[in-house]
Order: C-alpha cells, then sequence, then structure tokens
C-alpha cells in the first residue's frame, strides 16, 4: 500500500514537473505584444489609410517608416498584379510586392523607364511623369532589400 501510494506521488511530481517545463516553452503572445501604453496589435490600425500615400516613407507612428504597401495591402487590379497574386487573394502581401518590384526594376534596368498603372507605384515617381525613371530607383532598391 506505501509502495503504491509512493508511486502515485512519484508520478504526480514527474508529472507536475514535465507540464510546468512545457508552459515554459509556450509563447505567451498577448504579453509579447504589449508594449508600455500601447494597444494590442490586433487592435491596432495602421496610421495611414490607402491611396493617401505621397511619399515612399510612412510614419507609422512607431519611430519607424516604411513605405505604404507594407503598412496596407495594395489590391491586384491589374493582369500583371494579379500575376504577382499569389495566393489569389485580391491582394498583394509584402512578399509578393517585392517580387512585383523586382520584375519592375528589371524592367527600368532594361529599357530605362517603366510606365505603372498600380497605385502603389505612384509614390516612387518623383516627377509625377507616369513612370518610373533610373533616377527614380533609389527608394524602390531600399524598400526591396528591407
Amino acid at each position: 500500500m506505501r509502495k503504491g501510494i509512493a508511486v502515485l506521488v512519484f508520478i504526480g511530481l514527474v508529472s507536475f514537473v514535465f507540464i510546468s517545463l512545457a508552459q515554459a516553452q509556450l509563447i505567451n503572445y498577448d504579453r509579447r505584444n504589449r508594449t508600455s501604453g500601447a494597444a494590442p496589435a490586433a487592435t491596432r490600425r495602421p496610421a495611414v489609410r490607402a491611396g493617401t500615400v505621397k511619399s515612399p516613407s510612412v510614419a507609422l507612428g512607431t519611430g519607424t517608416s516604411a513605405p505604404g504597401w507594407k503598412v496596407i495591402a495594395p489590391s491586384a487590379k491589374s493582369r500583371l498584379e494579379r500575376q504577382y497574386d499569389f495566393n489569389r487573394d485580391g491582394k498583394l502581401q509584402g512578399s509578393e510586392v517585392k517580387q512585383y518590384l523586382r520584375y519592375v526594376i528589371r524592367q527600368i534596368e532594361k529599357r530605362g523607364t517603366y510606365k505603372y498603372k498600380s497605385d502603389f507605384l505612384a509614390v516612387y515617381d518623383k516627377n509625377g511623369d507616369g513612370a518610373i525613371s533610373k533616377a527614380e530607383l533609389t527608394n524602390l532598391r531600399e524598400d526591396v532589400l528591407n
């Protein structure tokens, strides 16, 4: 009888230790996303609305800057944009936009300019002529690399 109780107590202690270790390995996303006084990431709203981006860098309110397409996923409107919408959700996520921008960079290097139809590419057109030239490539390359 005493051996049975001792075995049960031992199994209980071992189970408690393993469960505690397993819980310690889990990530507490609520605590991780909490910053000093900021709202959780799920309730935080982007600082910029689609279509209002006037420059390649947009203040996010966190002291960092990012292009508008990193804040809000642009819609895939043209045939070429839909070609780069790999998950077919109608929006271009960051990785899809980067693939598209790499294509645009190759076209600019090959032809000298690229006439765009995308709203989010307008921020890279500094002179507003409807095309991105080699002289306007610096911000585009930076955003592809980051």
